[in-house]
């Protein structure tokens, strides 16, 4: 079965979606499409990437992963294609994602657009050739690999650590106004180190992370560290962005007590 996870900004109000869908099957009628989501807004670089960390930790091998998302329509537009440690493959272009799951990433190879391209379109005439290529072989194009730190890199606030406390943000809200943050759980434990801490969320304060849903009652303003291990703050059976006032890019700090 070859399978597609399909992330972009398109939207679905517009036909670009089914345009660039049907140039696929086109080429590989074989492909079971995974709409993942259509509504990234369209600068939102860090959702996407979010978005993808999520699908590389549960996806089977053989995946690939097409993000469409604030695509570069300049002189030089390529398509980058590349391999994860666990043999999945993402194709995006060179707009920041890739070095936000740089984790992940085995060996990226770029592909040069063909001479007629459409510079209003370009993924469609390029990404359904890769995914024929890439179904058929089996293996990453060598023909022109890069090193991550040569590409484009999103910048944005990375969490941030000094002796006695700890800086994070708001990347991500959910439907539900749950709000997931960039901190993950091994690097808070770490911080942490069986000492006691002080998280602050705008105006609330907690001591203590919950290890399960079940453990919250309705109306409880709380954290959790979510299924890939980001803290994640909520309010059951509410929204913690509407009740605590909090939007994506808002600063959480984490301090020891007593210091």
């Amino acid at each position: 079965m070859a399978i597609v996870s399909f992330t972009s900004d398109y939207g679905n109000i517009d036909p670009y979606v089914s345009l660039l869908k049907s140039a696929i099957w086109a080429k590989s009628p074989e492909v079971n499409f995974l709409d993942v989501s259509h509504d990234v807004h369209r600068v939102d670089v860090p959702t996407a990437a979010y978005f993808l960390e999520k699908l590389l930790n549960f996806s089977a091998n053989g995946t690939i992963h097409l993000l469409a998302v604030q695509e570069c329509f300049d002189d030089d537009f390529s398509l980058l294609i590349a391999q994860t440690k666990h043999q999945q493959y993402i194709i995006t272009t060179d707009t920041g994602i890739l070095p936000l799951v740089k984790h992940h990433i085995d060996q990226i190879s770029r592909i040069n657009p063909p001479s007629d391209i459409r510079p209003t379109f370009p993924m469609i005439d390029m990404a359904p050739e890769s995914i024929a290529q890439l179904l058929h072989s089996k293996q990453l194009p060598t023909a022109d690999l890069v090193q991550i730190d040569s590409l484009r890199r999103y910048m944005y606030n990375e969490p941030s650590f000094s002796d006695d406390q700890m800086v994070a943000f708001v990347i991500y809200v959910d439907e539900m106004g749950n709000l997931t943050t960039n901190l993950k759980q091994k690097d808070f434990l770490e911080f942490v180190s069986n000492r006691r801490y002080e998280v602050h969320v705008g105006r609330q304060r907690f001591k203590h992370i919950h290890h399960r849903y079940s453990e919250v009652v309705p109306g409880e303003c709380f954290l959790i560290f979510n299924a890939l291990g980001y803290l994640e703050i909520g309010i059951f059976q509410s929204s913690a962005e509407k009740l605590l006032g909090i939007k994506k890019g808002h600063k959480i700090q984490i301090s020891l007590e007593g210091n």
